[in-house]
């Protein structure tokens, strides 16, 4: 099943839905907007620390100023990589700006919203 995520609206320049299977479920969300990197590592620390419940794994790709961001969490460590470090490592790279969660019972309207507010 999807579900458009609470407290956005048509007139909100990004996307977030969710499925559920059982009590585990994934989410996922549009970036339209830039995200400043400084504020993506603190959101991806406040992930990591429980703050919108427990989050097996997080994965996305988000517009910088300087580029993409590449950004993963996964086994209790994040990651962010810059397109750079991506390029030089021959990576590819993502087509289009987007995150995707997958846990149990986390807040889901929470972390679109602080997702929304990195982007802003």
């Amino acid at each position: 099943r999807t579900h458009g995520a609470a407290g956005l609206d048509a007139a909100d320049s990004m996307r977030g839905e969710h499925a559920a299977a059982g009590d585990r479920s994934t989410w996922s969300l549009t970036l339209d907007r830039p995200c400043d990197p400084r504020g993506l590592g603190l959101l991806l620390n406040e992930v990591l620390g429980g703050r919108f419940g427990p989050i097996s794994q997080l994965e996305g790709a988000a517009r910088s100023e300087d580029g993409w961001l590449i950004f993963r969490i996964a086994d209790g460590h994040a990651s962010m990589q810059t397109e750079r470090a991506a390029k030089a490592e021959r990576a590819v790279l993502p087509r289009q700006a987007q995150v995707t969660a997958i846990g149990r019972d986390f807040d889901k309207a929470r972390l679109s919203a602080a997702f929304q507010a990195c982007a802003a």
